[in-house]
């Protein structure tokens, strides 16, 4: 019986492998980074997509907002997609002591309501108004994740405009 040596199997450092790891992995975050911004970069601004609604909104005959409402609701589109959460503005219904059909209070000057259930589904609404004026009809619906739906007014069976994901203002 003839005894061989064993090959003898190269191996790689700990350290060295460590290090090659390491790079390896802060490779592969700043590729997703990089895709990641360039999937941002291909969406719409969020003043884009206010102005889009507000197109939206005269080519269906339905009622429309202001310049400041619109920079209100970029605003808020900005606020709800990138953190889920309405802007510092919004006051919930309860909480804004304001009756129908009546002149905006002074401690609403500015702020719009928000932030309370849209029709028992489950969805969460926003004013669209310029925080100046008496109370508009239009409302951004979202979930309750945060993520805008669609753009309506308080009418029953009244249009939905859908909203698309935009960034930035």
């Amino acid at each position: 019986m003839r005894n061989e040596p064993m090959s003898v199997i190269h191996t790689v450092p700990p350290r060295l492998l460590h290090r090659v790891l390491i790079w390896v992995a802060a490779a592969a975050i700043a590729m997703g980074v990089s895709y990641a911004r360039a999937a941002d970069e291909a969406l719409p601004t969020c003043t884009a997509e206010a102005q889009r609604i507000g197109a939206e909104l005269v080519r269906q005959d339905l009622p429309r907002f202001n310049e400041q409402a619109g920079r209100y609701l970029a605003d808020t589109l900005n606020a709800l997609y990138a953190y889920g959460t309405l802007p510092n503005r919004y006051v919930p219904e309860r909480d804004a002591n304001w009756a129908d059909g009546t002149n905006r209070p002074a401690m609403m000057q500015k702020r719009s309501v928000g932030g309370d259930l849209w029709r028992q589904s489950g969805l969460l609404q926003a004013d669209i108004d310029d925080g100046l004026s008496k109370r508009g009809p239009l409302r951004l619906i979202f979930d309750q994740a945060g993520k805008p739906q669609y753009v309506t007014t308080v009418l029953p069976n009244a249009p939905q405009i859908p909203t698309v994901r935009c960034v930035g203002r």
